[in-house]
Formats: C-alpha cells, sequence, structure tokens
C-alpha cells in the first residue's frame, strides 16, 4: 500500500515537471546562469519626439493669421462694392444708345442702332439738291443729276459716332489713376446728365462718283489699233497695209476731283471740263510704209529623193506667210493649214525648218520651241539646225512690234529634178544705218565615243558575215549666240539655244 502510495507521488511529480515551461529551467553550465550581481534591465517604452524650433512654428501660424484676415478684409470690401460694379457693368454692357442722346431733335436713348436708324430715316424727307453738273468734254456734253449721284444725309455716319459714346474712349490714361472701365462709365454719366445732341447734313458718297467716272471714262477710252500688213505682191514685191488708229485715254482721277470740289462747294450746276490724252498706235501705217523691206536672206541647196515637186510644195507652203507684231508662229501648224503633207522618210522638211530658224533668229524673232538632229548633219551647219517631223516642231514668237512677211522660192538645178536652191527672205521694219544680226554656233564641249561596239542581227546578210554599217563617233555640245553688230563690229550678244548632238558606238550587223 505504501508503495503504491509514493508510486503515485513520483508520477504526480513527473507530470508536475512537464508541465513546467522547459526555458525557465536552469542550464546545468554555470556559464549560462544569470549574474544576481549585476541590476535588472529596465523595461523599454515609446520613444518621446522632441520639438524642434517652437518659435518658427509661431511665426508661421502668425502669418497665415495674418494671411487670413487680410482675405476676409478684402472679401467684407468687394462684397459691399459689388452691387455698385455689377450696375456699372450692365450699363455698359448695352446694346443700345445712352440715355441723353438725340439725332437731329429726335431721342435716340434706349433705341437699338437698327430702330434708331428707322426711326430717324422715316423722320424727315431730304430735299435733293436738283444736281445739273455738266461734264465738257471734246464736243460731248456729259450730265449729272441727281440719279447718277444721289445727295443724302449722312445718318450711318453719325449713328456710329452715337453708338461709340461710353463704348470708345479717346485720350490717355496712363498718367490718371482711372481705369477705361471708369473712363467709360464717366462718359456714360456725363452723357445722361449733360445730354449729347448730334446733328445729320446733307451729302454724297465718294463711291458714286467713281462709278459715274468710270462710266464716262467706259464711252471715252479706246485702244490705239496699229497697222498690219493685208497683202502682198511678190511679184512686183509691193506691201499694202491697214491703217493704224490713236487711242484715248480720260483722266478719270482728275475728273474725281474736280466733280467733289463742285459739290462740296455746294455748285450744283457748275461747269466742268474734262481732259483725254491721246495714245498713238506703236506701228503706223506710214512708218511701215517707208521703212518695211528686207531684213534677212539665206540659201540653201537640197536635195530630195521625192523629186522637185516636193520640194517647190514645201516652199510655197512657206511663201506670203505674215506674222504680226505679238504673233506665235508654228512651222507645223502652217503646214497643216496649207494642205502640205510631211514626208518624213525625206530630209527636205527638217532642212527647210534649219532654213527657217537661221532666218527668223538671225531678224530678232523669239524662240518658243525647237529640237536639234539626232546627228550632225553636212548640209546644216551644227547648232544652226532644227528636226522637224510629225512631234517635233518648229515655234518661235514676232516680238519686233511689226509685222514681218516670208519670202520663199525654189530654184531647180541641172535635169535630174532632184536638187535646187531654195532662197528665204524676211521683209519687216528695216533697223538702223549699220544694224545687224547674226547667229553664231559655237562647239563648248565633246562627248567621247562609247567603246563597246553595237551589234545588230541581219539575217539577210549572208551567214558567218559581219559589216559595219557606222563608225564610232564622238559627240558635241553646241551653244547658238544671236550676235549683234554695229559696223561689223560686235556689241553685244545673248544665248540663244544649246544643241546636244550624242557620242555613238561603231553599229556592226552580223549573221551567224
Amino acid at each position: 500500500m505504501a508503495d503504491h502510495q509514493e508510486n503515485r507521488e513520483r508520477d504526480s511529480f513527473s507530470f508536475r515537471q512537464q508541465d513546467s515551461d522547459p526555458f525557465d529551467t536552469p542550464y546545468p553550465d554555470a556559464a549560462y546562469q544569470k549574474d544576481a550581481s549585476r541590476p535588472a534591465a529596465p523595461p523599454r517604452s515609446r520613444p518621446v519626439k522632441r520639438q524642434k524650433h517652437p518659435r518658427l512654428y509661431r511665426l508661421i501660424v502668425l502669418a497665415e493669421s495674418i494671411i487670413l484676415i487680410v482675405i476676409a478684409g478684402y472679401w467684407i470690401l468687394f462684397s459691399a462694392q459689388y452691387p455698385a460694379f455689377r450696375a456699372k457693368d450692365a450699363a455698359l454692357r448695352s446694346s443700345s444708345f445712352l440715355q441723353g442722346i438725340t439725332v437731329d431733335g429726335l431721342s435716340i436713348g434706349g433705341m437699338t442702332y437698327e430702330q434708331a436708324l428707322r426711326v430717324l430715316e422715316g423722320s424727315t424727307e431730304q430735299e435733293a439738291p436738283g444736281l445739273r453738273i455738266q461734264i465738257h468734254l471734246d464736243d460731248m456734253i456729259y450730265l449729272i443729276t441727281d440719279d447718277d449721284i444721289p445727295y443724302a444725309r449722312n445718318l450711318e455716319n453719325v449713328l456710329d459716332r452715337a453708338y461709340a459714346v461710353g463704348r470708345r474712349v479717346t485720350g490717355n490714361a496712363a498718367h490718371t489713376d482711372e481705369t477705361q472701365f471708369e473712363r467709360r462709365y464717366l462718359s456714360l454719366r456725363q452723357t445722361a446728365e449733360q445730354g449729347l445732341a448730334l446733328s445729320t447734313s446733307p451729302g454724297y458718297r465718294h463711291q458714286d462718283v467713281v462709278v459715274f467716272v468710270d462710266k464716262v471714262a467706259s464711252l471715252i477710252d479706246r485702244d490705239p489699233v496699229d497697222s498690219e500688213l493685208i497683202s502682198v505682191d511678190f511679184v512686183k514685191r509691193e506691201f499694202f497695209f491697214s491703217d493704224d488708229e490713236s487711242g484715248r485715254k480720260l483722266d478719270k482721277s482728275a475728273l474725281i476731283l474736280a466733280i467733289e470740289t463742285a459739290l462740296d462747294a455746294r455748285r450744283f450746276d457748275a461747269d466742268l471740263y474734262a481732259t483725254a490724252s491721246t495714245i498713238p498706235a506703236a506701228v503706223t501705217k506710214v512708218n511701215l510704209m517707208n521703212r518695211f523691206g528686207s531684213l534677212t536672206v539665206r540659201h540653201l541647196t537640197v536635195s530630195s529623193p521625192a523629186g522637185d515637186a516636193y520640194v517647190r510644195q514645201m516652199v510655197e507652203a512657206l511663201n506670203g506667210v505674215v506674222i504680226q507684231s505679238g504673233n506665235a508662229f508654228s512651222l507645223l501648224d502652217t503646214l497643216k493649214a496649207r494642205s502640205c503633207p510631211l514626208n518624213t522618210e525625206d530630209r527636205i522638211p527638217s532642212q527647210l525648218a534649219s532654213l527657217l530658224f537661221d532666218t527668223a533668229l538671225s531678224s530678232g524673232m523669239t524662240l518658243i520651241s525647237r529640237q536639234a538632229f539626232s546627228a550632225i548633219d553636212s548640209t546644216v551647219p551644227p547648232g544652226l539646225d532644227a528636226r522637224l517631223d510629225e512631234n517635233t516642231d518648229l515655234r518661235f514668237r514676232n516680238d519686233l512690234n511689226a509685222p514681218v512677211c516670208f519670202l520663199c522660192y525654189y530654184t531647180p538645178r541641172g535635169s535630174a529634178g532632184k536638187t535646187g536652191d531654195v532662197t528665204m527672205e524676211l521683209f519687216g521694219i528695216t533697223k538702223a544705218p549699220g544694224e545687224s544680226i547674226e547667229l553664231n554656233a559655237v562647239q563648248t564641249s565633246s562627248l567621247a565615243a562609247p567603246a563597246e561596239d553595237e551589234y545588230v542581227e541581219n539575217p539577210l546578210l549572208p551567214a558567218g558575215t559581219r559589216l559595219i554599217t557606222r563608225e564610232a563617233s564622238d559627240g558635241s555640245i553646241y551653244t547658238t549666240y544671236r550676235v549683234y553688230l554695229q559696223n561689223g563690229r560686235e556689241y553685244r550678244r545673248e544665248i540663244v539655244c544649246t544643241s546636244t548632238y550624242p557620242a555613238l558606238p561603231r553599229h556592226i550587223e552580223y549573221n551567224h
């Protein structure tokens, strides 16, 4: 029984020992035992923040308080004056005329612009002054009546002036304490208290005077008419010209001034005198008859596979061509208009175009378009050639201030009927004694021939043969000048055109 009791006490002790915290049990090593001689550390507490610069915080709070007081003061002051400001602003924003304004004795205060205009237009009838101004010019008299220049009150100008009151303030407020807003309101109050009386006056519009003078000018002004070449007697080499006519030009500014001066002086029945200047014709018949003659003569020997008939037809298409001053000329259009066929397999069209180019440009014509040959031709000097086909034209313009006329004729040579001489002569106003013009073409650059040959297969050749049909040739660039001479000495030159003749490789035909 005692043993049983001892065992229970032992089991109970074991249970209590297991119930305790194992970390509270002292470690058996003396090195890890607590030192009873050292005092225990005090318990930890939360750190206390230290306040820095307390005087600075007090100054900030004081400044904020002062700002709030100032804002509150301004708000109180503005609240007290705001109703008055709104009343002033509403008065200035009104689109009506201010109170106190009268026009021709009628009050327009409170009216809009349209209402005032309608009331004043129906208030009185403006009597017409009875204009009877007479304009004397040559043997004609042009009468000005009230229908031509209506005479009416300057109502709109007066209303514009009235509407500006209180809206536009003149003067400089830079040296005063008043704002533009206050100055405008002061003008409004003064107008309401003192009043503003405006009145209209009869008058005219400058634009009505200008319209009347333009109408007179349309009856007087005319451009001059130049004399023109109307027919030619090729056998006798006689030329017939039309009459020239001088032009007229009214001095409109002087007439406008005279009319307005009379109206301002209320001379409603004045007699005024206008003038018109005479504009002579640039080309007169007398000048043409006295100075019309040969300007340039050029010759060219041609050979045509088509024969003399075709050459003669081409030459006759150019014979008698007249180009009036300022007009342009097209060689293609001229040949079509004269039903002349263009044989592009023949060199004659391009040779005649080259002759025409030299003749026209040597006489001072202005070149419009021209294209050089694709290669230098022995029959025409390089730089003086002009190609002609369905897509390439020769065009120039007559800027000589006088008409010109071409005379062309063909003289066969030999019995073959395919060779002859072409003569082309241009007639116009002859130059001053000693004056002449020539075309001078100068080579300005060269182009090296390609090193590689050009091969073309020709099945018509015998098998295994080669045939050189063209040797390689260098290319060149020519610049054509128009040279002005006085007694044979050059005094001026200008570039007319530039011609490029490309370098060509050797052409070889072959057959395998």
